[in-house]
């Protein structure tokens, strides 16, 4: 069997081909030029140092009760092509209490990309139920720590899944996330996600944005619009009728920025000299698909959207219950339709290290809806006093890179199934009966 010695003399000659090309890609370092000079300034602008962050009472955090969630599922095919799942998912609160669930999962589809996006949703919903728990048990004001982008979860695109069960999942379990909104909304808490590591764009996007308009002030109506590709298109027009020819090789330069992809952490890193935060950016629905078929429902009515998406799942339905499927799928889409936008923002706790990025969600706010908002721009008005808060709770509570919170940490770690964990698992279900029948890689590896 060949190891890694093994291997030395041709990795050695593949790097020296390539070396260059790999510190260049790898690096933090920009070009300096005019377009690069303007994203900094900007980002500046937008920084503000964690020494600044508005003096918050820690009274006022004894009002909230802080509950963590995390989920986490292992799975195997078998040799008949059929899959099983394990999920689990954990809530704990600051009083130590556990919200348990774990949900069996079985599919007979044989396309692995489906099946692994519907046990991803499955999985979701897991974790809303047992937060659902303990947001129900307590009587102060919930802050509820979901571990994982908060915008990825709402910018699912409603759709029909080509498997044998749970063909509706995404119905199923955005039912189980709005109760959560409106159970977080009557006790006047606040959803947030904490991202980890992130490659979310959203800051760059608003920078470029901002960048733009400092050529062009007078696409500021457009740019602060519902539609950010109405931008775009405006200033495609706009350069048509430039006479410097300076300017439209600039302009020319931040359009063909949006085509390639860099991360919002990469320009943190990149400008940031200390600790801090950034100005909240209001994120609305950007993903195109999600965002299409949300203007679709806008456009025909929830009940022809309803029809047309899920018509397989309904043709395994009777009379009765495709009454009821259209129902409930009508009251889900309208709930979700009344989103608040999120308010997205980076923290950098400790100069040197990644940052985390969290999504707050506050459901009682009046503002921009979320699936009708295809946007981002900065917060220009007072701060939100929610984000501040869910900010200086992240710094508080901040250890290091790997402890980066202690209560979502702690729902990670008893949350997590390890592949040894599913093979007892396995072993149980197969005592008790089931056929999960290895395949010959199984043997042979």
């Amino acid at each position: 069997m060949l190891n890694i010695e093994d291997f030395v003399d041709i990795f050695v000659k593949e790097v020296s081909e390539v070396k260059d090309k790999l510190m260049s890609y790898f690096s933090l370092d920009a070009p300096q030029d005019i377009i690069e000079e303007r994203m900094r300034y900007e980002f500046l602008s937008h920084w503000i140092p964690l020494e600044e962050l508005p003096s918050i009472d820690d009274h006022k955090l004894e009002e909230y009760s802080i509950i963590a969630v995390d989920s986490s599922h292992q799975g195997s095919w078998y040799a008949h092509g059929k899959a099983l799942h394990i999920i689990r998912a954990i809530a704990i609160d600051d009083r130590g209490q556990l919200f348990r669930q774990l949900t069996v999962e079985y599919n007979a589809s044989q396309r692995p990309r489906t099946i692994s996006n519907i046990v991803k949703l499955l999985a979701e919903a897991s974790e809303y139920d047992a937060c659902l728990k303990a947001v129900r048990s307590t009587d102060k004001r919930p802050i509820v720590l979901l571990d994982g982008s908060l915008y990825s979860r709402l910018a699912h695109p409603p759709v029909e899944y080509l498997a044998d069960r749970h063909k509706h999942v995404y119905i199923e379990t955005m039912r189980v996330f709005t109760e959560l909104v409106d159970e977080v909304r009557t006790k006047r808490g606040i959803l947030v996600g904490v991202v980890k590591d992130s490659t979310s764009e959203h800051l760059r996007l608003a920078i470029l944005k901002n960048v733009i308009l400092s050529f062009l002030p007078g696409l500021e109506e457009v740019a602060y619009g519902e539609s950010i590709f109405q931008l775009f298109k405006a200033v495609s027009k706009e350069m048509r009728k430039l006479g410097d020819e300076h300017v439209k090789k600039t302009l020319r330069k931040l359009l063909n920025k949006l085509r390639f992809r860099e991360s919002d952490y990469s320009i943190i890193m990149r400008y940031s000299r200390n600790t801090g935060f950034t100005r909240p950016l209001l994120v609305g629905c950007l993903r195109s698909r999600c965002f299409k078929k949300f203007a679709f429902i806008e456009k025909e009515g929830i009940l022809s959207f309803v029809l047309k998406t899920w018509k397989r799942h309904m043709r395994t339905l009777n009379k009765i219950d495709v009454e009821e499927f259209k129902r409930e799928a009508g009251k889900v889409l309208l709930k979700l339709k009344s989103l608040p936008v999120l308010f997205t923002s980076y923290v950098l706790p400790r100069t040197n290290e990644l940052p985390l990025r969290i999504d707050v969600l506050v459901p009682r706010l009046e503002s921009k809806r979320f699936f009708s908002f295809n946007n981002v721009i900065f917060v220009n008005r007072e701060l939100p006093s929610e984000v501040l808060l869910i900010v200086k709770k992240i710094v508080d509570d901040y250890a290091d890179l790997t402890m980066y919170n202690p209560l979502l940490f702690a729902a990670h770690r008893m949350a997590k199934i390890t592949r040894r964990e599913f093979k007892l698992y396995e072993i149980a279900l197969r005592n008790m009966g089931v056929n999960l029948i290895p395949k010959r890689r199984v043997w042979v590896a």
